[in-house]
């Protein structure tokens, strides 16, 4: 065989292999982006479980109609609320990872805001901060469910 021969031999062998090798190490990398998208948008889906149970005890409670609960009723108000800011702040601090979430995290934000600003006043609303309460938590329910798509994808 003369080297014409073992050049048109070789070089398509060693193209193949080099194009397969780019090919599998870029897929290699798109599997591990998407486990670490998923291993995140498993922490928040739980962050937000959590703070859904909150939600679920704060209302029950408020519902009992015991004047005795009153501080029961506030301490989980107040775990609902910075359950809801737990969530907030893991967003910021992935907010590559969450870019699909923007709108909701923006709408959560706006929400505990006027939560904190309705609690504050001396003569407290409390239709307006149970609207307000019920909105945060549609917020997390919608957030659960991209959660949960983000997970099967």
């Amino acid at each position: 065989m003369s080297l014409k021969d073992w050049i048109l031999l070789l070089v398509p062998i060693l193209c193949n292999g080099v194009t397969i090798f780019v090919l599998q190490k870029m897929f290699e990398k798109k599997q591990i982006i998407m486990a670490i998208k998923m291993e995140y948008a498993s922490v928040l889906r739980k962050k937000i479980d959590i703070a859904l149970e909150q939600h679920a005890i704060a209302t029950r409670l408020a519902n009992d109609g015991n004047n005795e609960n009153d501080t029961k009723i506030n301490e989980a108000i107040q775990k609902y609320v910075n359950n809801s800011l737990d969530i907030y702040y893991y967003y910021i601090q992935n907010k590559d990872t969450f870019k699909s979430f923007d709108s909701n995290m923006n709408q959560l934000a706006e929400l505990l805001k006027e939560l904190t600003d309705c609690s504050h006043q001396p003569n407290i609303d409390l239709t307006e901060f149970s609207l307000i309460f019920n909105r945060i938590r549609d917020v997390l329910m919608s957030m659960k469910n991209d959660c949960i798509k983000l997970e099967l994808l």
